[in-house]
């Protein structure tokens, strides 16, 4: 296989999934970390209850309790409006995109991936990508170890001879990164 190429009309939603398939990698360690103080704060919070006792005014697993599940408190207030002003920019960003009409082109090659639209135009060698993953329907490549610096691929029923071509490259490529991919899923 010497070059593939494939030029894609901008949509708008397909933008706006594909960026949210990027906030849901990069939040999942803080819906983890959410749940451990949650439950970590559950039960010492137990356990201090079950430990308390009528002559003892100061029980610290209480209090340690109580921070545990303030602290995931916080977190999650965090996460909500972190995730809201996300939504807010991705969709400025996308009504600007769909306003330029920012269709785009990618062409693969045995040495490199060129992509190109309205605004720019890049070469990637294939040693800047340090590994590909599967996430539900969605083939990412990550450029430099990064979440946010990915190009991202989604599997469809009309466009699989496109989405095979571009595994098949990246597959002879790059490595898979199995912390992001899905353990469950199989690719084709």
């Amino acid at each position: 296989m010497n070059t593939f190429r494939i030029e894609t009309p901008y949509s708008k939603q397909e933008f706006i999934k594909a960026n949210y398939i990027r906030w849901e990698i990069l939040s999942r360690n803080n819906r983890k970390n959410i749940r451990l103080f949650v439950i970590s704060g559950a039960i010492i919070l137990g356990i201090g209850i079950l430990a308390y006792y009528d002559n003892e005014p100061n029980n610290p697993l209480l209090y340690f309790g109580i921070f545990f599940e303030l602290l995931a408190i916080m977190m999650i207030n965090s996460a909500i409006i972190s995730k809201r002003k996300y939504k807010n920019e991705i969709n400025e960003i996308a009504e600007k995109y769909d306003n330029a009409k920012m269709d785009c082109v990618y062409e693969f090659t045995e040495q490199c991936i060129k992509y190109w639209d309205k605004e720019k135009n890049l070469e990637f060698n294939w040693e800047v990508f340090t590994s590909y993953s599967i996430y539900k329907n969605y083939l990412i490549l990550h450029l430099n170890n990064s979440i946010i610096n990915t190009y991202i691929f989604e599997k469809k029923e009309s466009e699989m001879d496109e989405y095979n071509k571009i595994y098949e490259f990246v597959q002879r490529k790059l490595k898979l990164n199995e912390n992001i991919s899905e353990k469950k899923r199989k690719v084709n």
